[in-house]
C-alpha cells in the first residue's frame, strides 16, 4: 500500500463536486476545480458564480469547466467500454451473446440497476427493451452479434459507470 499525503481540508466546491460525482477520483475532482477557476489558496476560494461555469462565449464555446467535464465523461466512457472488452476477453471481430454481455456488465459495474442494464443491452443488440429475453431464457443464447458492433452502439449512447467495481477479495 502506498502512503497517502495528509488530507487537505476540503473546500466547499470540492465537497459539492465529490457529492455530485461520488465515483470520480480525487485527481479528476481537482481538474474540475481548476477548470472552474477555484484554487484553494486564492482570495476567491469561497466565492463562486455557478452561473458563469455554464456560460458560452460569443461563438458558442463552453467555458473550461464544461469542456473539462465533457472530456472526463468521454474518457470515462472509453475506459468503461475498454474494461467491458477486456473482461469479455474477445477480439473485436469475435461474436458475443447477449447473456455474456449482460453478465460482463454486471461484473464490471455491479451497481447497475436492471432498467439501466436492459437499456444498454437494448442499444447494443438493437432490440426494444420489451423484447429482451429474461435472464436464463433459452432464446437468450440465440442473440449473437460481433463485439465491435456492440461497442460501437454503446459508444453513441449515454453509458457510464454507476458505481465502483467491487474489488476481488485477496485470499
Amino acid at each position: 500500500m502506498s502512503r497517502q499525503a495528509p488530507a487537505k481540508p476540503l473546500s466547499p466546491h470540492s465537497t459539492v463536486l465529490k457529492s455530485t460525482f461520488p465515483i470520480k477520483k480525487e485527481e479528476k475532482i481537482q481538474e474540475l476545480m481548476e477548470a472552474g477557476g477555484w484554487h484553494s489558496n486564492s482570495s476567491n476560494a469561497d466565492f463562486l458564480n455557478y452561473h458563469s461555469l455554464f456560460m458560452e462565449d460569443e461563438e458558442g464555446h463552453s467555458m473550461p469547466f464544461v469542456q473539462k467535464l465533457w472530456e472526463q465523461y468521454m474518457d470515462e466512457k472509453d475506459e468503461y467500454l475498454q474494461e467491458l472488452k477486456q473482461e469479455l476477453g474477445l477480439e473485436l471481430h469475435d461474436e458475443v451473446t447477449l447473456p455474456k454481455v449482460r453478465e460482463t456488465l454486471m461484473i464490471i459495474d455491479p451497481s447497475l440497476d436492471k432498467q439501466t442494464l436492459n437499456s444498454y443491452l437494448s442499444q447494443a443488440f438493437q432490440l426494444p427493451v420489451t423484447e429482451l429475453p429474461e435472464e436464463s431464457e433459452e432464446k437468450e443464447e440465440d442473440i449473437v452479434i460481433q463485439l465491435q458492433t456492440v461497442l460501437e452502439r454503446l459508444q453513441i449512447v449515454d453509458i457510464r459507470r454507476r458505481g465502483p467495481r467491487e474489488q476481488e477479495p485477496t485470499s
